[in-house]
C-alpha cells in the first residue's frame, strides 16, 4: 500500500503542472486499479502451494483450491474490466461519472411541460 501511495505521489509531483485535474484523477484511478490487481494476484502462488500440499484427503483440498482460484479469477476479471473502462475513458476524453448535461437539457429539466388537461368525457374514449 505504501508503494502505491508513493507511486501516486510521484505522479502528482511529476505531472501536476501540465496535466488537467480531471485527467490527473483518471490517471490516479488507473494506477489504483493496477495496484489492486497486483495486490489480488500477489498471494496466489503462496496459497496455491499451501493448498496443493494440504495432506488430508483428496477431494477437500481440490475443492478448496478450485474455490480459491475461482474467486481470485473472478476478482481479477472484474478489475481488468474496470481497468479497460478507465483507460478507454482516459483515451476518449470521457467523464468517468457519465455524460454531462447540456444547457438545453438543463433548461428542459428546470421547466417541465405541463400535463395535458383531462378530457371532458371523463377519460373514456368513444
Amino acid at each position: 500500500r505504501h508503494a502505491g501511495v508513493g507511486a501516486k505521489a510521484m505522479t502528482l509531483l511529476v505531472a501536476a503542472g501540465w496535466v488537467q485535474p480531471r485527467v490527473m484523477a483518471q490517471i490516479i484511478n488507473i494506477q489504483e486499479i493496477i495496484l489492486s490487481i497486483y495486490r489480488d494476484l500477489l498471494p496466489v502462488p503462496l496459497w496455491y502451494t499451501f493448498l496443493r500440499r494440504w495432506p488430508e484427503g483428496i477431494f477437500l483440498p481440490g475443492i478448496v483450491r478450485g474455490c480459491y482460484l475461482t474467486m481470485k479469477l473472478s476478482t481479477v476479471v472484474e478489475r481488468c474490466q474496470q481497468l479497460r473502462q478507465a483507460v478507454v475513458a482516459l483515451v476518449q476524453h470521457q467523464s468517468p461519472f457519465g455524460q454531462y448535461v447540456s444547457a438545453e437539457e438543463l433548461q428542459r429539466l428546470a421547466h417541465p411541460p405541463s400535463p395535458a388537461p383531462p378530457s371532458p368525457a371523463g377519460g373514456v374514449a368513444a
